[in-house]
């Protein structure tokens, strides 16, 4: 049974205006470097990014890129383009090197998305090729 199924998700929806919850336990961004990195690097649109103090926690970003602010930028940069990849590049033949046999002792591989395996294995420079030409065309 696939994962969407058991949350009773719907069959139409691709996660695009969704909210995404970041757990991070230290270090933390800079809103300018998110807005630069989304514009200048990706040519895409930012992502709305809000930082929520759970239990004392802070967005205390320490400047390295090295440590855990690193982690926090991937973070927020995976979050945010994982809607896109899964909803709109994904299905597109070639993307994926789609994983048809095997388990995780729960859901079994099949062909096509499948809760075991996701799409498969990226195959990088497709995706990014992919991800580029709907950036180019104005697409979120």
């Amino acid at each position: 049974m696939q994962v969407a199924q058991l949350y009773d998700f719907p069959a139409n929806a691709d996660g695009t205006g969704q909210c995404i919850a970041i757990i991070e336990l230290g270090g933390g961004f800079k809103s300018r470097d998110v807005q630069s990195y989304f514009k200048t690097t990706l040519n895409m649109k930012p992502p709305k990014v809000v930082a929520i103090s759970v239990d004392g926690g802070l967005n205390k970003p320490t400047g390295d890129p090295s440590g855990d602010d690193g982690e926090v930028m991937l973070d927020i940069e995976v979050g945010a383009l994982s809607s896109l990849v899964y909803s709109q590049v994904a299905p597109v033949n070639g993307t994926f090197h789609d994983i048809t046999n095997g388990n995780n002792g729960t859901f079994s591989a099949a062909p096509g998305w499948d809760a075991c395996t996701g799409w498969g294995s990226p195959i990088g420079s497709v995706i990014a090729s992919a991800l580029t030409g709907k950036a180019a065309a104005g697409k979120p």
